[in-house]
């Protein structure tokens, strides 16, 4: 599982941090967006944490915020 800000190769970094990705992949490479979490039309999302703990999975970006996702998988 992976939480990215999803910017295309062109798109500035300081552009794109107002948009928020969870991902999943099974080899490391290939990875598939399951859900966006944030689709703001300003602000910042990064630096933030991902845990599991049993069936839930637990995400706090910043600025700080809980958002509990029953697991998928």
């Amino acid at each position: 599982m992976l939480i990215n800000n999803p910017l295309s190769s062109v798109d500035l970094w300081e552009a794109g941090r107002n948009k928020l990705d969870l991902c999943y992949s099974t080899d490391g490479k290939l990875w598939q967006t399951i859900m966006h979490l944030e689709n703001e039309p300003e602000g910042e999302f990064s630096y933030l944490v991902l845990f599991k703990q049993t069936t839930v999975l637990f995400i706090v970006p910043t600025p700080a915020t809980e958002v509990k996702l029953n697991m998928l998988f």
